[in-house]
């Protein structure tokens, strides 16, 4: 992995090789945790960048190299900015999309994603 990009691996029928955007709603991204049985979860280091307390949760706004990721967390954690922050994406509930077409990537029961 480099400092301004996360990288993916992809391994699927029909697809090649070459950039994949992933994409997660916030809700579906927690403060890292061990997966539960039969849970996918990929787990990364990230650097807090602001947290939102929007009432019974925050909005918690983070970097990873580049990248910003947004995750939706329990408003009584006090994260500040400069603080590095485990986040874990549960991998079934995420999406992915040819980073050149902007087609989303059909990802079969043969698919193996590593982070």
């Amino acid at each position: 992995m480099d400092r301004n990009n996360v990288e993916l691996s992809i391994k699927t029928p029909g697809y090649g090789e070459g950039p994949v955007t992933m994409g997660i709603r916030p809700e579906h991204v927690a403060l890292g945790q061990p997966a539960a049985a039969g849970q996918s979860m990929a787990v990364v280091d990230s650097e807090v960048i602001v947290s939102e307390l929007t009432g019974a949760e925050t909005l918690l706004y983070s970097k990873l190299g580049s990248q910003e990721l947004i995750a939706r967390i329990d408003s009584g954690l006090n994260l500040r900015a400069g603080e590095s922050v485990r986040l874990a994406y549960d991998m079934e509930l995420a999406h992915f999309f040819d980073a050149v077409s902007g087609d989303r990537l059909k990802l079969g029961e043969k698919a193996a994603i590593s982070l």
